[in-house]
């Protein structure tokens, strides 16, 4: 292998003991030696070499416990719907999805100019679209995907009962995402910070979005 690579016995015997990783020049050389694919080589070292990820740290809005409760529109409250999950826990889900909705609609209004599709998946999307926007802290959309599945679960099976333990977390984990888009969708948005924000020029968002989010 010396002669093959002009590199040193030691260099040699400290790649192949896999208690660092050798560096790129190091690496190549033996690759070279013994036939492999450089370009290939390459692409492993170079995920080897990156850097760890940072860990990525748990939302706040996920995990403290919170005094000041923003009223939703047209909901009477997680209390309600929790009492409800011991007694009905589908019409708890339900609940908690229609939570989900009113927020998705009015997030989407006030900061894109536009309302979500009729697909539940539109729910998703909007969340998911704020949470990339910087709009929606971290967790947001992961948080409506869970809720989502859920809620289509409930509807595939409309026969099978829904256990209890699963609709009280609907419920909580709904109203929470609910509360974090309440905080802002309570901030008036900038339209100089998306162009869509403000909606189609001269339209106001026009009387049908303005109707529908009026009902709400």
């Amino acid at each position: 292998m010396q002669s093959l690579t002009n590199l040193g016995k030691t260099t040699i015997h400290e790649a192949f003991a896999g208690r660092r990783l050798p560096t790129w020049p190091v690496t190549r050389d033996i690759v070279k030696a013994l036939g492999g694919n450089e370009k290939e080589a390459q692409s492993v070292w170079a995920v080897a070499a990156a850097p760890p990820r940072p860990r990525s740290d748990i939302p706040p809005w996920l995990t403290e416990v919170r005094p000041d409760i923003p009223a939703l529109a047209g909901q009477r409250g997680m209390e309600h719907a929790c009492a409800l999950a011991a007694t009905d826990p589908r019409a708890a889900v339900a609940a908690g999805w229609e939570v989900v909705r009113l927020s998705a609609l009015q997030l989407s209004h006030q900061y894109y100019g536009v309302l979500p599709g009729n697909w539940s998946s539109n729910i998703v999307a909007t969340f998911e679209r704020a949470e990339a926007d910087g709009i929606l802290p971290g967790g947001s959309a992961s948080t409506a995907q869970s809720l989502h599945r859920v809620h289509v679960e409930q509807g595939i099976a409309p026969d099978a009962p829904v256990p209890v333990d699963v609709a009280l977390q609907m419920v909580v984990l709904a109203h929470r995402l609910a509360w974090t888009a309440r905080d802002v969708i309570a901030q008036p948005a900038d339209p100089g910070d998306d162009p869509e924000a403000a909606g189609p020029a001269g339209s106001g968002l026009g009387s049908p979005a303005q109707g529908r989010l009026a009902e709400l």
